[in-house]
C-alpha cells in the first residue's frame, strides 16, 4: 500500500502548527541569551592602537596630502 503526501496537505499542516514553530524558536532564542548574558565569562579581549602621525615624505616623492 502505497500513502501519497498532498502538498496542499503538507502546507495547511505547517499553517496549523506555525505558532508552535514560532512560540519554541522564541524561547529558544530567549534562553540561549539569557544563559549567555548571566553564566559564560568573556574569554577574548582586543586591544587597538591607532597612529595619527604620518612620516615627513621623502624629496622627490609624492605625497599624500
Amino acid at each position: 500500500m502505497t500513502k501519497e503526501l498532498d502538498l496542499k496537505l503538507i502546507v495547511s499542516l505547517i499553517r496549523k502548527k506555525l505558532w508552535i514553530v514560532l512560540v519554541i524558536g522564541v524561547i529558544g532564542t530567549a534562553a540561549i541569551g539569557a544563559y549567555s548574558t548571566w553564566f559564560t565569562k568573556p574569554v577574548y579581549q582586543a586591544y587597538t592602537k591607532l597612529i595619527v602621525n604620518s612620516p615627513v615624505a621623502k624629496a622627490g616623492g609624492s605625497s599624500l596630502i
